[in-house]
């Protein structure tokens, strides 16, 4: 069973405890077991306000292609993330640097990757998109953040997968007031269900026999 685990860490303006706070309690999310069930994989995505930067020595959560320059948050982070063992799968792929930033300023200066995308297990996961970018719409469709004063407007929210084809469509919702200066981003999926291997056995058995025919032996006259 997937796990997903959406996350909004604490920003700047919070000091080191409150941001401790948070990892600790993505640790007990990471720890809880449910009754009856099984996760095979968990991936947690969101903004982690964090400044992961390039691999450094020995570290085995992060990939050889990070992106700009560690700050404290993000040696937390890569510290959280090796302690669980986690992968960032951002860091595993190699893109142009305008497909790694997730985050820019106010005065467009300065572009961060603060926002990932972090599993237990790699191997399921080929590449990434910023599924944002593959659509067009029109300027008040795309921007998630607005300043306090209504002045600045940016797309600092994303929603990114390793695989584009089953997307149909990405937009802002701009019709929700969700009381902050932030507004809602909605992906449309176009999902093909699948039977698991054992299923699909069993009901091509089930066909199968309620298909076939019998043979039955008679007795030949002399």
């Amino acid at each position: 069973m997937l796990r997903l685990i959406q996350v909004y860490a604490p920003t700047l303006t919070h000091n080191s405890t409150i941001y401790n706070a948070f990892l600790n309690d993505v640790s007990t999310l990471l720890a809880r077991r449910q009754r009856g069930q099984r996760f095979s994989q968990t991936i947690i995505m969101g903004d982690s306000n964090a400044k992961i930067g390039m691999q450094q020595r020995n570290e085995r959560a992060l990939g050889r292609f990070g992106f700009g320059v560690r700050n404290e948050r993000g040696e937390r982070l890569a510290d959280f993330c090796n302690n669980n063992r986690l992968f960032v799968l951002n860091t595993l792929f190699c893109k142009a640097p305008q497909r790694k930033w997730t985050w820019r300023s106010p005065n467009g200066a300065t572009k961060n990757e603060i926002d990932y995308i972090i599993s237990n297990d790699r191997r399921n996961v080929t590449t990434l998109f910023v599924l944002n970018t593959l659509f067009c719409k029109a300027p008040q469709r795309k921007w998630t953040w607005r300043s306090p004063n209504g002045a600045t407007k940016n797309e600092i929210d994303y929603i990114i997968s390793n695989d584009r084809r089953n997307v149909t469509d990405v937009s802002v919702l701009s019709s929700f007031n969700t009381g902050s200066n932030y507004r809602l981003i909605r992906a449309t999926f176009n999902v093909t269900r699948r039977l698991r291997p054992r299923q699909a056995n069993r009901d091509i058995k089930m066909k199968s026999t309620s298909t076939g025919t019998s043979t039955k032996s008679h007795a030949v006259p002399n």
